[in-house]
């Protein structure tokens, strides 16, 4: 993805690719969630969105990547929301659902991004949700 910054269609290609990577909840999906995270998928992907705010398929994509990197209620999907989180996922997730209203796909899977970054009845849960308002 960093090389190729400016190409939208490679942005959305690489999110949309992260979340592929990323789906599945046995041990090898989990495994590549908590992998993705680690290499700063999730920096990547709120980089695209903020160098492409304009795209709709890059926000889409990204989105979908954050709701497949965030998933899951072990120790392993809250780390990755924290990290989500401090990456500034919430935050460009709501400016996509902002940027593009009109964008039925943007808006599901931002949606979907925000729920799966703030659930929880972990410590920092109601912290994660009040900075989704």
């Amino acid at each position: 993805m960093g090389g190729h910054g400016a190409h939208a269609g490679v942005q959305e290609k690489a999110c949309a690719a992260i979340g592929m990577i990323c789906f599945g909840t046995d041990a090898a999906g989990l495994q590549c969630r908590q992998r993705a995270a680690d290499v700063g998928a999730l920096e990547a992907a709120v980089r695209a969105m903020g160098e492409h705010v304009g795209h709709a398929g890059v926000q889409e994509k990204a989105c979908a990547a954050f709701v497949m990197i965030c998933y899951g209620s072990d120790a392993a999907g809250l780390q990755c929301r924290l990290r989500a989180v401090e990456a500034g996922a919430l935050e460009a997730a709501v400016r996509a659902m902002g940027e593009h209203g009109a964008h039925a796909g943007v808006q599901e899977e931002a949606c979907g991004a925000i729920i799966n970054i703030c659930v929880g009845t972990d410590a920092s849960g109601r912290q994660r949700k009040q900075r989704a308002a």
